[in-house]
This record gives structure tokens, C-alpha cells and sequence, in this order.
């Protein structure tokens, strides 16, 4: 708000501008961005654009998810479940897969992001988990031991009144394993 005074204002905005009143009296009026517009700069005619822009504006991850989608097609099919994730920072989450990919080989890499897809697996310390068991265990992971005496749990006899969930997406072999 240009001026030193710092009175009381009302600020009204309308489909096309906002404009500032202080005591009835309009002491400025800007125009608005057309109807639609996202994280790009704009800023009120006349007046010199921000020498920074906003730390909390978000940045596109294009070219981690083209460095990430180079490694393999695993990888590629891992980027698109991550994308069209929904409650994720996508953008950070792209940065951080890219980083812990230089940490180690491809190969490990590959076979960690299949297994992390196959398990439907968003979580980042998930999948370091992932790549120090195969770390551990050599190339292979054994496969998880079920003790089937869950059924008889009193937790789980008052849950089996709910609806089975779908599990039919983790009982596919995987593709590359």
C-alpha cells in the first residue's frame, strides 16, 4: 500500500480488480490476473515486479522426473504411481527419489523402486529400508512370513464384520523380479 499512514482500510475485490478505501475514499485500485492464473508473477501496473520471488511458491520437478524416467522403464512406471498419488508433495517427493538414486547403483535402484511399486510403497524411508535389506540380504528378499493364528486375535474377530478390502493388486507377480 503506497503512503506512510497506516489507518484503517477496507479492501474490496471485484471479478476484474481490487480496490483500497480508507474513510469512503478510494486510494487505489489494481487489476486482477485473468480468472485461472497459477503460481506466475504478476504484479500492479506502474510498480516494479518483486526482486525475489516467494519462498512457499511451488517449483515444477521437470527435469528430475526426465532424469529419473532415463534410468529405466521400472522407474518411469514408479514416477507415474508417485504422480497421480494424491496428498503427496510430488514435486519434493520427485527431488528426493532423484537424490537417493546418485547415493547408489542402478541396479539396486531399479530392483528397490519394482519392489516399492509392487507394494504400492510412497514412503521415502520405506524405500531406503528397502535398499538396505537388499544391501543386507545380498541380492535377493526373502519373502514375508505370515502367522496365520491372526485370525483368531479378538482385534481381528471384531473387524471381520467390515467388507474384505481389495488385495488382488498385490497378489500379481511382479514384472522384472
Amino acid at each position: 500500500m503506497p503512503g506512510t499512514g497506516r489507518d484503517a482500510l477496507t479492501l474490496l475485490e471485484y471479478d476484474e480488480r481490487i480496490k483500497i478505501y480508507q474513510a469512503q475514499e478510494c486510494l487505489v485500485e489494481y487489476p486482477l490476473p485473468s480468472q485461472g492464473t497459477r503460481n506466475k508473477s504478476f504484479h500492479p501496473q506502474g510498480l516494479c515486479a518483486p526482486p525475489h520471488k516467494p519462498h512457499h511458491r511451488k517449483q515444477p520437478a521437470h527435469e528430475e522426473e526426465k532424469q529419473l524416467r532415463a534410468i529405466a522403464p521400472q522407474v518411469s512406471a514408479y514416477v507415474d504411481f508417485v504422480l497421480k498419488t494424491p496428498g503427496i508433495y510430488r514435486h519434493e517427493q520427485l527431488r528426493r527419489l532423484l537424490a537417493l538414486s546418485r547415493k547408489i547403483t542402478p541396479q539396486l535402484f531399479i530392483k528397490s523402486v519394482q519392489r516399492a511399486l509392487k507394494y504400492q510403497i510412497i514412503s521415502l524411508p520405506t524405500l531406503e529400508r528397502i535398499i538396505l535389506l537388499y544391501l543386507e540380504e545380498g541380492t535377493s528378499l526373502p519373502c514375508v512370513e505370515v502367522d496365520h493364528t491372526f485370525r483368531e486375535r479378538e482385534a481381528y474377530q471384531e473387524g471381520s464384520i467390515t467388507e474384505a478390502p481389495d488385495l488382488s493388486i498385490y497378489q500379481t507377480p511382479p514384472d522384472h523380479e
